[in-house]
């Protein structure tokens, strides 16, 4: 990593970084939340993810990036470059899902898988920041405790419209 972009990164920084995150997030996976809203497994594994102490942005994030990803991979596109396929992302990251999108099993939305794309999400919030990623395979736990020392990347949730409805609605994280 390079240089540290907010030295004091506060926390009126970081709630409204939340904020934004919930804004771009909602409202893009209605017929994926009614299958996940279904399955006791994704029950199960969601409260395992709270119990990480893992934010409600970060579990949704985590599920959309999930999808994208088993889209992506399970698509005609053809991977010819991170560039190209970063591209790919962000068009299917601004669309709403709808009935002709590939359906995602529940069997994808594992403990293993969500914690993988939350990894994914933390090192592309660096590189977002500026910092580069000069290992092919960077040390993620390392880069998870800078996120959470520097960003407070996940100490920080804002009232929000839960996804679930086994989710409590009286907190936030």
């Amino acid at each position: 990593m390079s240089k540290i972009i907010y030295k004091n990164y506060t926390e009126e920084q970081a709630l409204d970084l939340v904020k934004k995150r919930y804004e771009n997030m909602t409202g893009k996976l209605p017929i994926t939340l009614v299958l996940l809203n279904k399955s006791l497994e994704f029950r199960r594994v969601f409260k395992e993810m709270k119990k990480k102490s893992y934010p409600d942005w970060a579990i949704y994030m985590a599920i959309i990036n999930t999808v994208i990803n088993y889209r992506m991979n399970n698509s005609s596109f053809k991977h010819i470059s991170p560039e190209e396929d970063f591209k790919m992302w962000k068009q299917y990251f601004n669309k709403i899902e709808t009935k002709e999108d590939l359906e995602v099993p529940d069997s994808e939305f594992t403990e293993k898988n969500l914690d993988f794309a939350i990894d994914l999400y933390v090192m592309s919030f660096l590189k977002g920041q500026g910092y580069e990623m000069r290992r092919i395979t960077p040390n993620i736990k390392k880069l998870r405790i800078y996120a959470e020392e520097n960003y407070k990347m996940f100490k920080y949730d804002i009232p929000h419209k839960k996804w679930f409805s086994f989710q409590k609605d009286d907190n936030t994280k």
